[in-house]
């Protein structure tokens, strides 16, 4: 499949950049699949996203959130914050179908090898 491809493509590039965050408490695999599940589909489509990182234990930051975005089409504007344990990431495309392509191949991908889930 292309989006388990990408998602090996995107794990060996952030390998290369990933620092550890601090102690935190992690989500099982059975919690991600959980959360991954919980999805709205009645939501309108636009251009902006919102990107939550599950179990983010190495740091998140706009460069990273790129890294990962910028395949799916133009990247216009990325706002990080966090919330408790998850990192959440605002990112605005230029074009709605690259939000809506973004959305559909990077949703249950990891970041770095089982960590840094994206939903």
């Amino acid at each position: 499949k292309i989006s388990k491809l990408k998602e090996k493509l995107v794990c060996a590039v952030m390998s290369l950049f990933g620092t550890k965050r601090g102690r935190i408490e992690t989500l099982s695999s059975e919690e991600v699949e959980m959360e991954l599940e919980k999805v709205n589909p009645a939501l309108n489509e636009n251009n902006i996203i919102l990107i939550t990182v599950l179990n983010p234990i190495y740091n998140i930051n706009v460069d990273t959130i790129y890294r990962v975005c910028r395949s799916s089409g133009e990247v216009s504007r990325i706002v990080i914050f966090e919330r408790g344990q998850v990192v959440h990431a605002l990112v605005e495309f230029k074009e709605n179908e690259s939000a809506i392509e973004a959305k559909k191949s990077l949703h249950g991908c990891n970041i770095y090898s089982d960590s840094c889930t994206l939903k």
